[in-house]
């Protein structure tokens, strides 16, 4: 089994930072560092998406939480953030580290297969402009021939 879309998570930027990318054989366990955005936060959001885009509006949500960490300057903080999909189809455990503070957490998180409502009708344009291209290359062949 494989994941189906990239898993990752929102950055201060407003992009979204893939930590497992889709196609990934499971189980897999991924981690990626961060760092605090700016001076003397107390606590981080982590902010889980699946999806191929780098923005949060093209993906799907998963889920968040905080962590509180030790407030420092910014860039100073060291923040793992670990994302683990196990045999059981469609759970992503989500585990954020502060590394000077200690402080740990891990949510459950359902990365569902589903897709949205807008998600069904990009992919259902995209096919029938694709079937119609195909129907057109299938008649033009059955002319030639005859």
């Amino acid at each position: 089994d494989v994941i189906s879309r990239s898993l990752g998570v929102l950055t201060y930027d407003g992009t979204v930072a893939k930590i497992i990318t889709r196609n990934t054989k499971i189980p897999i366990n991924r981690t990626k560092g961060f760092t605090n955005p700016r001076d003397f936060m107390d606590e981080v959001e982590i902010s889980a998406y699946q999806g191929e885009s780098i923005t949060p509006e093209e993906k799907g949500f998963l889920g968040e939480f905080l962590i509180s960490i030790e407030p420092k300057q910014m860039g100073e903080s060291k923040i793992d953030v670990t994302f683990e999909v196990g045999e059981e189809f469609g759970i992503l455990n989500v585990t954020a580290k502060d590394h000077d503070s200690g402080n740990e957490r891990t949510v459950k998180m359902e990365a569902r297969g589903r897709l949205s409502k807008e998600e069904k009708n990009r992919w259902m344009d995209k096919m029938l402009k694709i079937h119609s291209i195909k129907v057109t290359v299938v008649n033009v062949e059955t002319e030639d021939v005859l």
